[in-house]
């Protein structure tokens, strides 16, 4: 595999900074990593740190639930990966993806003309699991 990206469209309705849980689970042992924030094109005027999402690690297991939140951006990703037990972090070398880690990029996009949803809007989400193959 190597390389994953899922694109996720967000309801104008849904208020920035609503948490919800990414769920990833994995027919082996993996490590995982939240490796990053990237976002671009700001909705409104903001003071969110995107610059704090690095090299932070789970620990082992095959199931992993990463706390996300709904960013004031118009498109945020969250970087992950999975790698064999010991094998990789997120500062290793891309040219090592599939074979010792899978990176999985999920990325956001707000559903909106001009602003950011009024916070008086609740939403619920419900995602799928992801099911990660054996050997990723």
């Amino acid at each position: 595999m190597g390389n994953m990206t899922y694109r996720i469209p967000i309801s104008k309705f849904t208020s920035v900074n609503t948490n919800l849980t990414l769920e990833m689970n994995a027919s082996s042992l993996v490590s995982g990593y939240l490796c990053g924030l990237i976002s671009s094109n700001p909705c409104q005027h903001t003071t969110e740190d995107t610059g704090s999402f690095t090299d932070t690690t789970d620990t082992q297991g095959t199931t992993y639930r990463w706390p996300v939140m709904m960013m004031p951006f118009q498109e945020f990703t969250y970087h992950f990966r999975l790698a064999r037990p010991g094998q990789a972090n997120c500062s290793t070398a891309v040219q090592q993806m599939g074979s010792l880690f899978t990176d999985y990029y999920f990325q956001f996009y707000w559903l909106c003309e001009g602003s950011l949803p009024d916070s008086k809007w609740n939403a619920v989400f419900t995602l799928g699991c992801l099911r990660i193959p054996s050997g990723f």
